[in-house]
């Protein structure tokens, strides 16, 4: 029986979150770009923040009920823009909370990556 991993990421611009099997298949995924005003040139950190902390808890109800959540081996999550000394913004800290929760709540690991890292990885 294959083991399922849970991915979140809640960059500047965008809330994600995504499944994948233990052979680096998505099973599930949900990433939505942030709603900038129109006429603004971004957002601040506390409304991206605001953003994600009110998204992410429905997206991660909609990819983990298509999975057996027994079946969830892990959490990795993006808790910072690059992996730098003194790399942050408060929006990471949105989903960091999110996987911590879900990581502590199921005795999970989590595993801690940079923004910079998943666009390597992927």
């Amino acid at each position: 029986m294959k083991s399922f991993y849970l991915g979140i990421d809640t960059s500047n611009y965008k809330t994600s979150a995504a499944v994948v099997d233990e052979e680096g298949n998505t099973i599930a995924e949900k990433s939505v770009l942030l709603d900038v005003p129109e006429g603004k040139r971004g957002l601040r950190q506390s409304e991206a923040f605001f953003m994600h902390s009110n998204r992410l808890p429905g997206y991660l109800h909609e990819i983990l009920g298509m999975i057996d959540i027994g079946r969830l081996a892990g959490v990795g999550v993006s808790d910072r823009p690059r992996r730098v000394e003194g790399s942050y913004m408060p929006c990471f800290l949105a989903g960091l909370n999110a996987a911590l929760l879900i990581g502590e709540s199921r005795r999970l690991p989590v595993f801690r990556f940079s923004h910079q890292e998943g666009h390597e990885l992927g």
